[in-house]
């Protein structure tokens, strides 16, 4: 009996991920849709970014994985926010899904809305209603992406040159091979390299803080609004970390852009951000300023981060830890996903999610022990 109860519950899950691969596939055919299904309104009167309600899924024949799960938050124009969570919790697959970039079709966007300010064209765009060629548009020119690992991110087969300029072309038809190679020796300059013959350089020439100036580059090559940056500084050691971070500082005070800065190093993030959210198991756990998540943290696991740092104010032999190891997305435990490891939990964290308590106007924390 059990093995046809388990038999048919494998033909359900295959039956339905069949029904979201031929949707995936079906919706992909469209390389343009109408302006009336993807023109909307911004709730914010200064916000860039709207996303509400977001939620991705990977489909497996396993299991369906609910890798971000019902996320909001809202991007200011020209200010920092900053995403700080474990590996696995759902931080660069948000990043992925604002720039369309998912793995298809097991990875889509199952819910929710992205909205964006264009500026250039005074208008609102549902990021999710575009068809395949609209949202090729958007990436570079309005919103443009700085990939973790700068060795696999360009192509070894080519110079760093030849890879700007394939840029350049794609968001600037109208400029010539003489007005491109000008172009891109000033975006190299504005990023710090200024040095002759770089323009001919393979990858594997450069360092990895050159290669990480040169990813900015091509990020500032379509002149975005908008900058996703998924751990640019990760596999650089501190000293080019902190130039890495300056510059993006400047950057982004010049060109009054904003910048959604993807990091697992709080350090990092105190230094660059303007607003924190701490993300768990696909959920926003806590959310507010620099000075509120890292002076006044109220969620059990934003404490535990920042009692596991390195604090040179106390003296200690060995670091906390948190207790316990990240959930498995396919077998999320019911209630609060961090109840397994909280010191404070009790009946009501694991009978429901606890919903948002609002701390000030710009705090918020999902926990029934800070209500």
């Amino acid at each position: 009996m059990k093995h046809i109860m388990h038999t048919d519950k494998n033909r359900e899950n295959k039956h339905f991920i069949r029904t979201k691969y031929r949707e995936y596939n079906r919706s992909k055919r469209y390389k343009y849709r109408p302006e009336s299904e993807w023109r909307t309104v911004m709730k914010g009167t200064d916000t860039i970014l709207e996303v509400e309600d977001l939620r991705t899924c990977f489909y497996t024949p396993g299991a369906t994985i609910p890798a971000v799960d019902g996320i909001s938050f809202n991007v200011g124009r020209g200010k920092v926010i900053g995403i700080v969570g474990e590996s696995g919790c759902g931080k660069s697959v948000t990043g992925l899904s604002i720039m369309g970039l998912l793995p298809g079709p097991q990875g889509q966007i199952s819910g929710g809305t992205i909205r964006y300010w264009q500026e250039r064209k005074q208008r609102a765009v549902e990021l999710t209603k575009l068809g395949t060629r609209q949202y090729g548009t958007f990436r570079g020119s309005e919103i443009a992406m700085i990939f973790q690992e700068p060795m696999t991110a360009l192509d070894p087969l080519f110079p760093v040159g030849k890879q700007l300029d394939e840029c350049l072309r794609f968001h600037n038809k109208g400029l010539s091979l003489v007005e491109r190679r000008s172009l891109i020796r000033r975006l190299l300059a504005s990023v710090g390299i200024s040095r002759d013959g770089i323009y001919n350089s393979y990858p594997f020439e450069l360092s990895g803080g050159m290669l990480q100036r040169v990813l900015i580059a091509m990020a500032l090559c379509g002149d975005p609004k908008l900058i996703i940056a998924d751990e640019p500084t990760t596999a650089l050691d501190v000293t080019i970390q902190a130039q890495i971070l300056l510059l993006l500082k400047n950057l982004q005070k010049e060109r009054g852009i904003s910048l959604l800065f993807i990091s697992h190093d709080l350090g990092v993030i105190a230094g660059i951000a303007d607003e924190v959210i701490v993300m768990y198991a696909g959920r926003i756990v806590e959310q507010g300023t620099v000075r509120e998540i890292f002076d006044t943290p109220c969620h059990p696991y934003t404490v535990a981060l920042m009692r596991s740092r390195p604090d040179l104010e106390r003296e200690t032999d060995l670091l906390e830890v948190i207790p316990g190891t990240v959930p498995d997305l396919r077998t999320m435990p019911g209630g609060c996903h961090f109840h397994p490891r909280c010191i404070h939990f009790g009946k009501a964290c694991i009978d429901q999610y606890p919903p948002y308590c609002w701390v000030s106007k710009t705090h918020r924390v999902s926990c029934f022990f800070t209500a």
